[in-house]
């Protein structure tokens, strides 16, 4: 489902069990289950072990994989998965193209817009198998990344 790809299924609970009681949020700007005054990212987050971030402007697109004790700020894009297969995913050609087609633009930079670029995007259907190659090939890809993961860090505006 799509709030599984987003990684909100859950969401709610999480936020309670941290925040208090998410559902009882009567500000108008409060994203649907984050209690008022709690980021969004908060909430996403809560209880993961890790989750992709992305800056939000980037020449090239960088997906990397932050703790879950992390509370990233407004300029990154958070996705709420610890899983290699989303990783995998979001680090393939075709993801790259797509965001980069439905992105926008900061000046002469691409804009990452998680409304058209994640939510919008088909997630492949695979089969086990090709799931668990995906996911194989993410935490190689991950792997031989972890070398340059100070400029990864620096990128997002985290210190190295």
């Amino acid at each position: 489902s799509l709030g599984e790809a987003r990684g909100t299924k859950g969401r709610s609970a999480r936020c309670d069990q941290l925040y208090g009681n998410a559902s009882q949020s009567d500000s108008p700007e409060s994203q649907e289950g984050t209690p008022p005054g709690v980021p969004e990212a908060a909430c996403l987050i809560a209880g993961l072990p890790r989750f992709i971030g992305s800056p939000i402007t980037s020449k090239h697109r960088l997906f990397v994989w932050l703790s879950g004790e992390v509370l990233p700020t407004n300029t990154v894009s958070v996705c709420a998965r610890d899983d290699d297969y989303t990783f995998g995913v979001l680090h393939s050609r075709v993801y790259e193209a797509w965001a980069l087609a439905q992105g926008t633009q900061l000046e002469t930079r691409p804009r990452y817009t998680p409304t058209t670029c994640f939510e919008t995007f088909p997630f492949p259907h695979p089969t086990e198998a090709q799931r668990k190659a995906i996911a194989e090939a993410a935490r190689d890809l991950n792997a031989r990344a972890s070398g340059h993961g100070s400029a990864a860090l620096r990128c997002l505006g985290l210190p190295s």
